[in-house]
């Protein structure tokens, strides 16, 4: 639990030096979310710096340290996202299980792909990646954006959902870290967007 309430402190004061305001996402139109997490997302890569160092995909590390590996990235994003009054069931931290991470968020019933390694500096507002880039991708938009782009060749069919939202080694103490995303969907409220 130190681990957990540390993390969680940090996060909301990290929030507050990045300038994340808590907002109540159930008055917001679902654009303006998704305006909201993209530049969550930027910040949160503003944030971090790459680096392969062990344990560089716990979150407590990469705050303390501001760098971190993808799933690192990922879960602080989602972190982020729940401190600014995202719900927790909106947002996961997913992957293919061969060291590819991602987050999936959910809109109006559906879920979406989102990764936030992502040409920020190109595209510096979700007004104007929506038409040339779009950052919440469907499946098979996803799945093409990854191999064009990263050589990485994935197949929905075998997308994860991480239990793990902290990223330390003994959060699970053997238990199941991982669950197959449909498997998971089947108990979950919406649907994946093709």
């Amino acid at each position: 639990m130190g681990t957990k309430s540390f993390v969680n402190d940090y996060v909301e004061k990290l929030a507050k030096s990045l300038s994340i305001q808590k907002i109540n996402y159930d008055k917001l139109t679902t654009y303006e979310e998704k305006e909201n997490i993209f530049e969550i997302a930027k910040k949160t890569q503003t944030y971090l710096r790459t680096s392969d160092v062990k344990d560089s995909g716990s979150v407590a590390v990469n705050l303390v340290t501001k760098f971190g590996t993808r799933d690192g990235y990922a879960r602080l994003f989602r972190l982020l996202c729940i401190a600014s009054g995202l719900p927790e069931n909106r947002i996961l931290v997913g992957g293919d299980n061969n060291g590819h991470y991602w987050n999936y968020i959910r809109f109006s019933g559906y879920w979406y792909n989102v990764n936030i390694d992502y040409p920020y500096r190109v595209y510096s507002t979700y007004s104007s990646a929506v038409s040339k880039k779009p950052f919440f991708l469907g499946n098979a938009a996803f799945k093409q954006r990854l191999s064009e782009e990263q050589g990485i060749n994935v197949n929905p069919s075998n997308y994860i959902v991480w239990f793990k939202n902290y990223g330390y080694p003994d959060e699970f103490r053997g238990q199941q870290t991982y669950d197959k995303l449909d498997y998971y969907l089947n108990s979950q409220v919406g649907e994946r967007l093709k």
